[in-house]
């Protein structure tokens, strides 16, 4: 009687291995998985830094630091790099389901630099214009980064935008301004 409690102890021993053998088998082939997307992914994301709007490129400065140069090296867990494609991705697009206000140093219509205040419509389409109101403009991602284009008639209505975003408008209205689509 002991020794068949021993075989039955024993078979279902080897029963449990044989689970826990099949599912480490399953977890390194996801392991490599992950590893193989991280490796696709983290260059893909490192080029995409530079046609990214300056605040958002600011605002994953950490993330980016944290790409590893070569993937097949790094001493970075897979975990962590993940965590690092995760915020990446995350950030990018709550950017661009939102419109952000931002000040910044821009080259103007007539060459000069100057501060302006900026409205970013998501990743699409971005609307400038200076404090005094002398200066405006419109800009969208190109293949070299954001293109600006001075258009200071444009200057009452973004001035308007700009009012709508800090919530110092009566009320909500319609306000027209250029939108240039790409596919």
């Amino acid at each position: 009687e002991s020794l068949r409690a021993i075989q039955a102890t024993a078979s279902s021993a080897d029963a449990r291995r044989a689970a826990l053998v099949e599912e480490q088998d399953r977890l390194t082939a996801e392991r490599a998985s992950i590893a193989e997307f991280l490796s696709a992914i983290e260059p893909a994301l490192s080029e995409l830094k530079g046609l990214l709007p300056q605040p958002l490129s600011s605002r994953l400065e950490p993330f980016y630091q944290r790409i590893p140069t070569d993937p097949s090296s790094t001493k970075l867990g897979i975990a962590e790099r993940m965590q690092t494609v995760v915020g990446i991705l995350n950030t990018v697009n709550t950017f661009d389901r939102s419109i952000t206000v931002h000040e910044e140093i821009r080259t103007l219509g007539d060459g000069s630099q100057g501060e302006v205040t900026t409205v970013y419509v998501g990743l699409g389409a971005a609307y400038y214009r200076t404090r005094s109101g002398d200066d405006a403009g419109c800009g969208q991602p190109g293949s070299d980064g954001w293109q600006w284009h001075s258009q200071p008639e444009l200057s009452a209505a973004i001035a308007e935008v700009i009012a709508a975003a800090h919530n110092t408008t009566p009320a909500a209205r319609f306000i027209a301004l250029p939108v240039e689509l790409h596919n």
